[in-house]
């Protein structure tokens, strides 16, 4: 009967040393290539919530991030991270390496969009910018801020979310941001005056509108303090544009005759709630006025204003700024 023959494996430890070797290299080297791969152009991934290994090396290999499954399952197994990769939208490039890939999905390490909220702009104007961007849609946007009387309390500033991010989690970052600017001093502050956060943003947001030299939002708060000290009303432009429902240039009587709690030239006090989202700036000058008698102020055509104590004044800054502007046209 014929014998196989013995395979002619090492017979010595020093013998089988070279070929262990070379086996051991070309692992590491196979290992390198998937861990420290070079990455092509960048693609998105979407990993649903709940998906294990399988499923999201699966979504990769077909978007080109991995060539094959395995190596992904595999190391997410020995790893123990099978269960503890996070759903989201991700950032990848084709053929990106294992290593990356594993520690971006275990990190959470979404794909975020840089989304600067500017001062003065009115819940519409983000939702809009939201939806644009790709963070989530207006109307739900929209939908929870005006059930909630949230405008004027999200605040202006840059934020980072994940595509297709909910409008709770979109709303809930910018009331956590303005919890975080509005400081022990003043809420004490707003106490003294007889405030709570939604008086202090109402003033602040009409000072927003109307101020476009930041310098003047001390004296423009001080000229609303005035008036709301002696009953008269604001008679502020901003709140009747937010009362027409749009920003405009130049109002007509017309315009200051729309019934609308937020008509200031029709009511004193301070209207319903904000107009628009105020920075700080303006919220600390709605909070620390400047000193000032003046009841009154017109614009002086350079992007700033002049400040009068009498309704005379006040006609004849008018007046002189109208015949400035009709020798500039």
């Amino acid at each position: 009967m014929k014998r196989w023959k013995r395979f002619p494996w090492p017979a010595s430890p020093r013998a089988a040393s070279p070929w262990v070797l070379g086996l051991s290299v070309c692992l590491i080297l196979f290992f390198l290539r998937l861990m420290l791969a070079g990455p092509g152009r960048r693609v998105f991934v979407r990993v649903p919530a709940g998906a294990g290994a399988q499923e999201v090396a699966d979504i990769l290999v077909r978007a080109q991030v991995l060539r094959r499954p395995t190596p992904l399952r595999m190391a997410s197994r020995l790893l123990g991270l099978d269960r503890r990769l996070q759903a989201g939208i991700y950032s990848f490039r084709t053929e990106e390496s294992l290593w990356r890939v594993l520690l971006a999905l275990y990190r959470g390490e979404m794909f975020l969009l840089k989304v600067t909220v500017p001062e003065g702009w009115r819940a519409t104007q983000i939702a809009e910018r939201l939806e644009k961007m790709g963070v989530c849609e207006a109307t739900p946007f929209l939908i929870l801020v005006r059930k909630l009387r949230l405008e004027g309390f999200l605040f202006p500033t840059t934020y980072h979310f994940g595509v297709g991010a909910s409008a709770e989690k979109v709303v809930e970052a910018m009331r956590g941001e303005l919890e975080r600017n509005w400081t022990g001093a003043m809420r004490r502050r707003a106490l003294e005056l007889g405030w709570g956060l939604r008086e202090a943003l109402t003033l602040a947001s009409i000072i927003e509108r109307e101020a476009v030299l930041r310098e003047e939002m001390p004296l423009i708060s001080g000229v609303y303090h005035n008036r709301l000290r002696i009953a008269k009303p604001l008679e502020a432009d901003p709140t009747v544009q937010y009362a027409l429902g749009y920003w405009k240039r130049g109002l007509s009587y017309g315009d200051l005759k729309v019934e609308s709690g937020y008509n200031t030239y029709r009511s004193s006090g301070l209207p319903p709630g904000p107009i628009c989202s105020p920075g700080i700036q303006a919220i600390r000058a709605a909070l620390w006025p400047a000193s000032t008698q003046a009841l009154y102020f017109v614009a002086d055509n350079t992007g700033g204003h002049t400040f009068h104590r009498t309704y005379r004044e006040h006609l004849q800054a008018k007046q002189r700024a109208q015949e400035e502007r009709g020798r500039h046209r």
